[in-house]
């Protein structure tokens, strides 16, 4: 679109203090220009990533004080407009395509950013739909999913594994150690050398399978 490599950093920064307005706005900007096909794509099935996406308007999900899920239904609205008016404009199609074509479309510059992917993704790219490494320096960008307000707080560059037990559980106790070893620093970096996708623990990273991979290193620090 004509922007050099310093415009559009400060456009949308590593640190994602931008909104998602602005990415939008450029998603838009490509859409019109015949650049790509697609401005912004979101999952088409349910998943954890839609969290990200929540917290994005400041969705409140939780009660800590409770233990409840709860039901933000004024931050749920501005999502849900949110996402109306960008069908509406152009930039987010009405119905999302398959999970091959939003994949295919992204790798081959087709669709300008996609919210359905996170800094682990990438492996999968490289295996199925021919993503190059030099591609992946060169072309591709990450950001933490931008806040809907200006000066809110960008999310995160992954997604966000919940772990929980239910109350109806009959053995609450076998289930908190299952989650504990599933969870452990050598578990998280076993999962990201064959995933690329940064840990969920801090201290994986210094993990010896891990540890000299320039990728997930640098990508786990807006993780």
């Amino acid at each position: 679109m004509g922007y050099t490599d310093d415009e559009i950093l400060k456009m949308l920064p590593p640190d994602g203090k931008t909104t998602l307005d602005k990415l939008a706005e450029l998603a838009k900007k490509a859409v019109d220009e015949g650049l790509v096909e697609y401005g912004i794509l979101h999952r088409p099935s349910k998943g954890a990533g839609f969290y990200a996406t929540l917290l994005e308007f400041g969705t409140k999900c939780y009660n800590p004080e409770t233990g409840n899920l709860m039901l933000d239904e004024p931050a749920l609205f501005k999502y849900y407009q949110w996402h109306a008016d960008m069908v509406k404009k152009g930039v987010i199609p009405l119905e999302p395509p398959a999970w091959m074509i939003i994949h295919a479309t992204f790798v081959e510059g087709k669709t300008f950013c996609t919210l359905a992917s996170h800094v682990g993704t990438p492996g999968e790219w490289k295996e199925k739909y021919g993503l190059t490494d030099e591609a992946l320096e060169n072309d591709l960008g990450f950001l933490p999913f931008p806040p809907s307000v200006k000066d809110g707080k960008p999310i995160s560059v992954h997604e966000f594994a919940p772990y929980v037990i239910t109350s109806q559980c009959k053995h609450p106790d076998i289930a908190a150690l299952l989650i504990m070893l599933a969870t452990s620093p050598h578990a998280c970096a076993i999962h990201s050398a064959h995933t690329l996708r940064p840990p969920y623990r801090g201290s994986a990273l210094e993990n010896p399978l891990i540890k000299d991979n320039e990728y997930i290193q640098r990508t786990a620090t807006s993780a």
